[in-house]
């Protein structure tokens, strides 16, 4: 909710002590009174993909891309290196593509420290590793690294 412009730590505790008593609390952010810094078109469209989201319209891995295209406008205006983030995600996108669910994707993946190689032109490194070892059980399981970004001089 933070990434919003306008929306802060009160704004969203308010959100999320007036949906926690719900019985289904992401339901109630529909509800919830809009924090009042927040633009209408930002609050709306992150009601709608939350619920979206919640009633798996567009199933997986749809879902990771329907929460990418609501974190766009925000990723370009939070971070320098957005276009970087952005294909950072698209491949996250693709990767999950191969697995069936959304919890079989975050069990079997872990993220693993990035390796950096901070003297590359532009700063900036996106070296990505998925390995892949269901078949074997005492194998290590898989692997992902994403966005290495090294620190500009």
């Amino acid at each position: 909710m933070q990434l919003m412009p306008g929306v802060g730590p009160a704004s969203a505790q308010r959100v999320l002590d007036f949906i926690v008593e719900a019985a289904d609390p992401i339901s109630q952010i529909a509800n919830a009174p809009v924090p009042p810094r927040v633009g209408s078109e930002d609050w709306s469209a992150f009601v709608a993909t939350i619920g979206d989201l919640r009633a798996g319209r567009a199933g997986w891995p749809a879902e990771l891309e329907r929460a990418r295209l609501w974190y766009e406008p925000h990723l370009d205006r939070i971070h320098e290196d957005a276009v970087v983030r952005r294909a950072d995600l698209i491949q996250l996108e693709q990767i999950a593509s191969g697995y069936p669910s959304r919890e079989r994707f975050l069990t079997e993946l872990t993220l693993d420290p990035p390796d950096a190689t901070s003297n590359q032109a532009g700063g900036t490194v996106a070296r990505r590793r998925l390995s892949n070892s269901f078949d074997d059980p005492l194998r290590q399981r898989p692997r992902m690294e994403i966005g290495v970004r090294a620190q500009r001089g």
